[in-house]
């Protein structure tokens, strides 16, 4: 058995909910794919930002990080620097973490869905129902609730034919769930199953991240046969496969302050563009839905917790292969 001291452990919501699930669910993959745990093993991982690594000292040390940008700050790329290895949420990290960490190795290990908490679900929209717009993320702007509230408030009022709508949005935080004129803001704590069901009534998915390591709320939507409207950019234009799956948007590439003391490139989704993909999504509902289909087998395939503890148990077991090799228990 191989096996990894598993040194994060801790429960967060808000802006850290992602690495709460990602932690959670990738040492339970590990576990189920064969992996141990060991607090006397020389190999030790840690799931959290770069921001908050510190190496375990006398071991080989991993961190398993994701972030939203190409751009890494210096004082995140410093701290990641002292990894003897670095796994990555997705394919898109691997260069940035490559560039910002010459000398570390740096694989992808993308994270994953439930597929038996997310299944699919066969949609439709009833003669004079009520089209459910969903959004589901962290309570900050980088995950694009603005531009999703703006860009159903110009669809709602262009009409043209198209049936009644509302927005759900769902994040966390308040406790709180207020309806206003077509628009709910939900953010209380709810269960896997009480959160299925959310994605299960709503009728597509509008997701115009600024930038994500991963996309997990992306991926439990897509994972139920949800159409999606998405920014087309970093980690989630991976993970939703183009527009043979959903609905990519175009972008601009600008700057943006994410509290860290610099800016770092963000992909701002073009109103113009994430209004027409709203529209086409609703005036072909079941053109959408094929998409939609598509989309849930593909996350199915590539996209699964197990197949996430697959590939951790190839890379703790390169990880104490280097570690025997080198003889040093790691740089710390």
């Amino acid at each position: 058995m191989t096996a990894l001291h598993w040194a994060t452990a801790y429960a967060a919501e808000g802006n850290a909910y992602g690495f709460t699930v990602h932690n959670r669910e990738a040492r339970a993959a590990f576990e189920r794919a064969g992996g141990g745990l060991d607090e006397a093993s020389p190999v030790a991982l840690q799931v959290l930002s770069p921001l908050g690594f510190e190496p375990v000292p006398g071991k080989y040390n991993v961190l398993y990080t994701a972030w939203e940008s190409w751009d890494i700050p210096e004082r995140i790329a410093q701290r990641a620097r002292r990894a003897d290895m670095i796994l990555t949420a997705s394919e898109f990290l691997v260069g940035p973490f490559g560039n910002a960490c010459p000398g570390v190795p740096v694989y992808a290990c993308p994270l994953g869905v439930d597929v038996e908490a997310f299944p699919f679900v066969k949609r439709w929209l009833r003669p004079g129902g009520t089209f459910r717009w969903l959004w589901v993320g962290a309570p900050n702007a980088r995950k694009g609730w603005e531009l999703a509230l703006r860009a159903f408030l110009a669809l709602r009022d262009q009409g043209q034919g198209l049936p009644p709508m509302e927005l759900y949005i769902k994040t966390t935080v308040s406790h709180k769930q207020v309806s206003i004129a077509g628009v709910t803001f939900d953010s209380r704590d709810l269960s896997r199953g009480e959160l299925n069901e959310l994605y299960a009534s709503a009728h597509a998915f509008i997701f115009p991240s600024f930038g994500e390591g991963f996309g997990l709320t992306l991926a439990e939507a897509l994972a139920t046969g949800l159409p999606a409207v998405y920014t087309d950019w970093s980690a989630q234009a991976e993970l939703a496969g183009g527009p043979g799956f959903g609905y990519p948007v175009p972008y601009n590439i600008i700057q943006a302050d994410y509290g860290l003391g610099e800016t770092i490139a963000a992909a701002h989704a073009r109103p113009a563009d994430l209004l027409s993909a709203m529209m086409r999504l609703m005036m072909c509902y079941k053109a959408a839905l094929q998409k939609g289909r598509a989309a849930s087998f593909r996350i199915r395939k590539e996209f699964t917790w197990d197949l996430t503890g697959e590939r951790l148990v190839r890379f703790a077991r390169l990880a104490h292969e280097t570690e025997k090799g080198r003889g040093n228990g790691g740089k710390r």
